[in-house]
């Protein structure tokens, strides 16, 4: 869809503000009425009912933008100037104007520059910047004055939840800055829920990026919700390979199982039965396994050592002194008691540490499901 277009009827924008950034402007850009978040509460001469003109130079425009090369070559073969002498430009619904100004202001030198400000006043009209700056090619101009810009943001943001991640993940992406979208990514990932696309998220935000950025972020999302489940289905195999005569294993793999089947992901295991697309958020997929591993540590803590009585407590298996005897041991030579060999007590013995919990091969499986889904920066 094309972002802009030659006026040929000078009936749009009446009533709007203009404004200057250059004198010898030969061009008037056309911004329509804005509705996006960084225009709330902001200066009536950009934020008009009317939209805002904006005039430029065309050689500027030509020499900056292959969008804008290609639009003005256009005009000049098939139609003429307006009554003011000047091409009339109307840009696309959906450009927020203060960021087409600042954008504008980059591609010509002098006064107009000099004027920029050298930190923007939120993350939003970043965002509304990075926008204007790839839908017309522009990045190798702005990227200049947006690495000042996103600098001072990024220092003092205060990220928390998907809105900003969002956000920061298309400036990043835009302007390469991939320190950032590396960690904007992962957390706006992180969070997705359902079958919900990414691209009606950034509509919401009143941006519409484009398809390669969107197409990232989906390939990122399938690649790491596909790593998790392959690592829980590895834990499942190890599970049910394991030869420790223990309930723990069946109570595991039960688990597991019913938190896949919960996401929606337990098709996977079976997917010779079942080929369709699948409709699982990694947030779905990641609160159900680790929910279930939450419930069966909590089971798993409430029954007792190996081979002891319900309620007894025994000695753990580590080396222990007792050169007086007091407890009715000789443990002069440090004897290793373990478990299995040591004597039982109701109520654990002064000087000696006691085992609560219960212990076996499932352990490490169990901090290997933990680790997968352990927050990274």
């Amino acid at each position: 869809m094309d972002c802009v277009w030659v006026v040929l009827i000078p009936q749009i924008g009446f009533g709007a503000p203009v404004l200057e950034l250059d004198p010898e402007a030969d061009v008037l850009v056309v911004v329509p009425p804005s509705s996006s978040l960084s225009g709330k509460e902001q200066p009536a001469a950009l934020y008009h009912p009317a939209g805002l003109k904006i005039k430029v130079s065309a050689k500027h425009l030509r020499t900056a933008s292959p969008i804008f090369k290609s639009k003005l070559a256009y005009f000049h073969h098939t139609t003429s100037t307006q009554p003011d002498g000047r091409i009339h430009l109307r840009l696309a619904n959906g450009f927020d104007p203060k960021a087409v100004y600042i954008v504008l202001s980059t591609l010509h030198p002098g006064p107009a520059t000099s004027r920029l400000p050298k930190q923007l006043d939120s993350l939003e009209t970043l965002a509304q910047v990075a926008l204007f700056t790839e839908k017309f090619s522009l990045v190798d101009i702005v990227e200049v004055y947006a690495e000042r810009w996103i600098n001072r943001l990024w220092k003092g943001a205060s990220v928390n939840y998907g809105r900003n991640w969002a956000l920061w993940g298309y400036v990043a992406y835009v302007f390469g800055r991939q320190d950032i979208f590396d960690v904007a990514s992962r957390r706006l990932i992180e969070g997705r829920s359902g079958s919900a696309k990414f691209e009606a998220l950034f509509e919401s935000l009143g941006l519409l990026p484009s398809k390669k950025f969107v197409a990232e972020l989906e390939s990122r999302h399938s690649e790491l919700l596909n790593n998790a489940m392959s690592a829980v289905n590895a834990v499942m195999d190890k599970i049910i390979q394991t030869e420790d005569n223990c309930q723990c294993a069946t109570a595991l793999l039960g688990t597991l199982v019913t938190a896949m089947s919960k996401s929606g992901t337990l098709r996977w295991r079976l997917a010779e039965l079942n080929t369709k697309p699948l409709t699982a958020g990694y947030a779905d997929y990641a609160a159900a396994i680790k929910g279930g591993v939450e419930t069966f540590t909590s089971w798993r803590a409430s029954i007792t050592p190996k081979g002891t009585p319900k309620g007894s407590r025994v000695v753990t298996p580590v080396h222990k002194t007792d050169p007086l005897g007091v407890n009715g041991f000789s443990g002069i030579n440090g004897k290793l008691w373990t478990p299995e060999s040591s004597p039982r007590f109701e109520n654990g013995v002064d000087g000696w540490e006691v085992l609560d919990k219960h212990s076996c091969s499932l352990d490490d499986l169990v901090k290997r499901l933990e680790a997968v889904f352990a927050k990274r920066g």
